[in-house]
């Protein structure tokens, strides 16, 4: 009976993880590579849109397989209802 081990880590790692629920959520690493921003004004444009309304933002723990245990993750998503290309009334459950 041979077992796993790596797919009962990353099992492990799965349930005790706390990702936000929803879609369109992403990584401050995430955003750096979409737009090619460079580190302090990646978080200059989140810092600011934070301020503004324009962005939501959760604290979490997700499971990294590089260091084989929880870390602690922040991601961040746009409020449609407060950008005025897309006003298209979704607010992911938002009160605006």
């Amino acid at each position: 009976m041979a077992i796993n081990w790596a797919k009962k880590l990353e099992e492990a790692g799965d349930k005790r993880a706390s990702k936000p629920k929803g879609k369109d959520w992403f990584t401050v690493h995430e955003l750096r590579k979409e737009t090619g921003l460079s580190n302090n004004n990646a978080y200059e444009f989140i810092k600011s849109h934070i301020a503004s309304g324009k962005m939501e933002k959760v604290k979490g723990t997700e499971y990294s397989k590089e260091h084989n245990q929880l870390v602690r993750r922040v991601w961040y998503r746009f409020l449609l209802c407060n950008l005025p290309q897309l006003q298209s009334g979704d607010c992911y459950g938002h009160k605006c």
